[in-house]
């Protein structure tokens, strides 16, 4: 399949010099990269998640350039944003599951953003990972935009859940469903993560912070349903994404 090596083989080869502006490289790492858009990561992490977080900081870097459009660079755009970001490896009991009296139990598992963390009048928005969609990949890289998405959230005063995401935008009927892949490429299986991140389980009510960083998912990628059924939900959520 070609997911899992989009993250890896185009970062590295195909718009590599795009996102460093430094012309082509293959000796550069994503870590020296990413400090262009004042986003560090631990040395834990795998190389391939590396590239998967690169990929999803310069997407995202890149798509708020061209709609905020105050000729910046991707790397500028993403800082005048986020200020910084910090992709921890681990994240303990944020990313385990809670019982019903909300006691932690089994192992880490998915991700967690923390908001924004206070450091000697600077600072820097957290977010921590457990584990990461597919260790990196296209999924992976999904995944990690998804946490962008919140920290966005955060970024724009927790826009989510204060009350103005309107009730025609909180809904998931803009997003591809999971299953549906790039280049007409289908699985039929809806359980595998990949356009939402997030969906909501079995018993479980959606929240807007989820369904709003699943929303950035599709506005990032700008991959949103094609169905023509729910051409008026993509328009809202289209229209009101800041």
């Amino acid at each position: 399949m070609i997911f899992p090596l989009l993250s890896g083989m185009i970062l590295r080869a195909g718009y590599l010099s795009s996102i460093c502006n430094d012309g082509p490289s293959t000796n550069i790492t994503p870590a020296e990269i990413l400090k262009k858009y004042n986003v560090d990561i631990d040395e834990k992490f795998t190389d391939n998640q590396k590239w998967a977080i690169l990929h999803a900081v310069y997407r995202v870097g890149s798509r708020l350039a061209e709609k905020r459009n105050k000729n910046e660079s991707a790397a500028d755009a993403f800082k005048n944003v986020y200020s910084a970001v910090h992709f921890q490896l681990g994240c303990g009991d944020d990313c385990r599951s809670k019982d019903k009296n909300g006691k932690p139990y089994g192992n880490e598992g998915g991700a967690f953003s923390s908001g924004w963390q206070a450091n000697n009048g600077n600072g820097y928005f957290l977010i921590k990972i457990g584990t990461m969609v597919d260790d990196g990949g296209m999924r992976g890289t999904i995944h990690m935009v998804h946490e962008l998405g919140h920290a966005y959230d955060y970024a724009m005063g927790d826009i989510s859940r204060k009350g103005s995401m309107p009730d025609n935008v909180f809904t998931r009927d803009s997003l591809r469903p999971n299953g549906y892949w790039y280049n007409g490429i289908f699985t039929a299986d809806k359980t595998v993560l990949g356009w939402q991140m997030h969906p909501p389980k079995d018993g479980e009510d959606d929240s807007r912070g989820e369904t709003f960083a699943d929303i950035f998912v599709a506005w990032t990628f700008n991959a949103w349903n094609t169905n023509p059924d729910n051409a008026n939900a993509v328009t809202a959520a289209q229209g009101w994404m800041p």
